[in-house]
């Protein structure tokens, strides 16, 4: 009986620890400190969870046009700031 309990016991622990570990952390991924500037045309924005994307068509450093994409916040966080789904008219 103990020894089915213990397995039991770290079955669960293992589960528990990869729910834990099955969200990124943001500063693991991205360098916050590093950032760029562009201005240009909101050409798609993907409105989702668990993470929203937005799709801008700027110029690159050279000149020519190119499309940058960003991760964003969840809907729930970006509805808190203001950003709804018809906020880029497009």
């Amino acid at each position: 009986m103990t020894r089915s309990w213990t397995l039991s016991l770290l079955c669960a622990a293992l589960l528990l620890s990869a729910r834990l570990h099955g969200h990124h952390n943001f500063a693991d991924l991205y360098l916050e400190a590093d950032t760029i500037d562009i201005e240009g045309e909101v050409v798609e924005f993907n409105y989702r969870n668990p993470h929203s994307w937005i799709h801008i068509e700027a110029q690159d450093p050279f000149g020519a046009q190119k499309i940058y994409s960003g991760e964003w916040a969840s809907v729930s966080r970006l509805e808190r700031d203001g950003i709804t789904k018809d906020f880029f008219k497009m």
